[in-house]
């Protein structure tokens, strides 16, 4: 979202955290381009030699005190480092608002007390909460993380101006719980790497998914399996002219989601592939696959704008018809997005027929529309946010 505010008026200034060379967890498949100069990113990175010194000089007293503050132990060493360097770097910046984001706690902390230090106000924003998980099976020691979660942030937003997330079932549950005005902003995409291209012939259907599958309670493809066995069955579609392909999955987990349908021999399972490469990936997509359940309420991932971009149709599978992804789905014109299973046959014998008559899909898609979802339109809406909060306070007479 910081690569666009530029274009709204406002100097943007990035402090990042990330892994350092020795870190399993380090990603060098993620490059993303900036309008930004370089001289207004600072990237701390901690290694994982730096984490275990941590936790080994931190003694009795400080693993007590990371009980409640989760920012030092979320990862461990992160936040004293990156305090460290903001406290300091951004002393004579001239800053005039903080944002700050979460789910990491680090960055809630800093935006609080770099804000006190400064004196200049700062924006909470969540990309993530407890609730949204609230129907999904989980044990005592998941729910007591959450409730000390949630406990922390309340703690550390106290002296938010303002707070931003990215689904309405967020926003209204942080009004609710805050009292505190809360602006939607979504995830959106980047127009600069995700765009319509016109499709190309293929040689088979393909079904594409793009990200990770952590568990069945999560990610859940079992309706797609469910629904392609049957029309496999009734010879309605030809098992040598459809792959599904799963890209950065652990085969292991999928297989013990889906190992038992038959239209599992169509899978074909991949590494993860460099950010930049994704939109290509996509382009050669028939269908492009959205994995959701039930239990998860106001879920809206990047994913999900990223596939609206690229113009093909959509299959998004467990969802409630009534859902946001579903609303935004139905309303893109984009594809399908549910949990019936005869829809699902549907969808996909609608695209299937497509793809053999013409050797790609295509669904006339909303444009105007999906681009309110860009990353620039979201800029944009935060650009207002931030006017609002700096805004001089009209004197009262």
């Amino acid at each position: 979202m910081a690569k666009y505010l530029p274009l709204h008026g406002w100097e943007t200034h990035v402090l990042t955290g990330g892994y350092g060379h020795d870190h399993a967890l380090r990603d060098e498949k993620m490059h993303l381009g900036s309008i930004i100069s370089d001289d207004h990113i600072v990237r701390v990175e901690v290694t994982a030699q730096e984490e275990r010194d941590y936790i080994s000089r931190r003694g009795l007293y400080g693993t007590l005190r990371d009980v409640v503050t989760i920012e030092k132990a979320f990862r461990p060493g992160v936040f004293d480092k990156l305090w460290a360097v903001a406290k300091t770097h951004y002393e004579k910046s001239g800053l005039d608002a903080i944002w700050a984001t979460a789910p990491d706690f680090p960055p809630l902390r800093i935006g609080r007390d770099l804000s006190e230090r400064l004196g200049v106000p700062w924006i909470a924003d969540f990309r993530d909460i407890a609730e949204q998980e609230q129907g999904v099976a989980a044990g005592w020691r998941v729910r007591l993380l959450r409730l000390r979660a949630n406990l922390r942030w309340k703690m550390l937003i106290r002296t938010a101006t303002w707070l931003t997330s990215v689904s309405s079932f967020h926003c209204r549950i942080l009004k609710a719980k805050t009292g505190r005005p809360c602006e939607l902003i979504y995830n959106g995409y980047d127009a600069d790497k995700f765009h319509h291209i016109e499709p190309v012939r293929t040689g088979r259907f393909r079904i594409v998914y793009m990200g990770r599958i952590l568990s069945k309670s999560l990610q859940n493809p079992c309706l797609l399996f469910e629904a392609l066995d049957a029309l496999l069955s009734d010879g309605r579609i030809d098992s040598n002219h459809i792959e599904i392909f799963f890209y950065a999955t652990e085969a292991k987990i999928l297989h013990a989601i889906a190992g038992r349908f038959r239209s599992w021999e169509l899978c074909r399972i991949y590494d993860r592939i460099d950010y930049k490469d994704v939109p290509e990936f996509l382009h050669n997509a028939s269908v492009l696959l959205l994995l959701s359940e039930h239990e998860r309420r106001g879920v809206l991932t990047t994913k999900l704008f990223e596939y609206l971009a690229m113009e093909r149709p959509i299959l998004c599978v467990r969802t409630e018809p009534e859902s946001e992804i579903a609303a935004i789905v139905h309303e893109a014109n984009a594809g399908y997005a549910g949990d019936n299973l005869e829809s699902v046959k549907a969808f996909l014998l609608r695209f299937y027929n497509q793809w053999s008559a013409q050797g790609y899909c295509s669904v006339p898609i909303k444009r105007e529309y999906v681009k309110n979802f860009s990353r620039e339109a979201q800029a944009r809406k935060l650009s207002e946010v931030l006017n609002q909060v700096i805004a001089p306070i009209p004197k009262k007479y």
